[in-house]
């Protein structure tokens, strides 16, 4: 299933009620597989090297619980703009992502859609992944096998 309306506002309504006077901040919403939804809200710290970003929180409990992520998307808030910001997963987030497989769908940003991002598959943002390598076939590692 594309990332849609249901996982964005879901992301913003975090920001909104945890974070209402923040200057920056950034919330991420994961569907998974039964079709519920998990968020969580970037950690930032005065010593940058112990912030967290949003995804990792929903991606950490998905896994702890051993449910399938299908769909992702990152929404940052900044008040110097007038319209909220859809980014891309980063590389160490594609790379938590992958646990999954190439098809989950993450929002990215995309200035040729009205409502300026879109939905596109893991695959299609990483379509060199580096641990299809390891795999005569070149398929992309499974959960279990991410794990062994």
């Amino acid at each position: 299933m594309p990332v849609d309306e249901l996982l964005y506002d879901a992301a913003v309504a975090l920001i909104e009620s945890r974070l209402p006077s923040a200057d920056w901040a950034t919330a991420a919403a994961l569907r998974m597989d039964d079709g519920s939804i998990i968020v969580g809200i970037g950690l930032d710290n005065f010593n940058s090297g112990a912030g967290l970003c949003a995804e990792v929180g929903p991606i950490a409990q998905a896994y702890t619980e051993g449910r399938r992520v299908t769909d992702s998307i990152c929404v940052n808030r900044s008040r110097d703009r007038d319209h909220d910001l859809v980014l891309a997963p980063c590389g160490l987030c594609q790379e938590r992502l992958a646990l999954w497989g190439p098809d989950v769908e993450v929002g990215v940003a995309d200035g040729e859609e009205p409502r300026g991002w879109s939905s596109r598959r893991l695959k299609e943002l990483n379509p060199y992944y580096w641990a299809t390598t390891f795999f005569d076939d070149g398929h992309w590692p499974t959960t279990a096998e991410h794990a062994d």
